[in-house]
């Protein structure tokens, strides 16, 4: 992995933005004020395009791309929540969101578990015996 990731990584820094890397996935984030939306934005877009095009030329499967920002055409603007690794951060770090998603997404999987309950049959396991040396 390391082999893999270091030129990315150095193609990150020569932009001089933050990264983080896991098993499958890449995070190129920086941080901005309104004063300088423009330059950072453009700065991010430029590591993009350079990312891109060092995945074509070594061969690299892109499986998802990134979206051009046009930072003269288009508005942005701050979001209350953010999604990073499966966690719904919120801007009073409060976590109330994050929260909210878990218990719905558990209690859409309980309603599926209550509506196939009758289709499985419940099987007692053996106890597991462990061998300590």
């Amino acid at each position: 992995m390391t082999l893999y990731t270091t030129p990315l990584s150095s193609l990150i820094h020569s932009h001089k933005l933050d990264h983080h890397l896991y098993a499958d996935d890449t995070q190129v984030y920086i941080s901005l004020s309104t004063a300088d939306t423009d330059i950072s934005l453009k700065q991010l877009d430029d590591c993009l395009r350079d990312i891109s095009g060092w995945m074509t030329n070594n061969k690299h499967n892109i499986f998802h791309h990134y979206r051009y920002i046009q930072t003269t055409q288009q508005t942005i603007t701050p979001s209350d929540t953010v999604r990073n690794l499966g966690v719904t951060f919120d801007s009073d770090f409060n976590f109330r969101k994050h929260l909210s998603l878990s218990c719905r997404s558990s209690f859409y999987h309980i309603r599926g578990l209550r509506r196939i309950r009758r289709c499985i049959s419940f099987i007692r396991q053996s106890p597991c015996y462990c061998i300590h040396y």
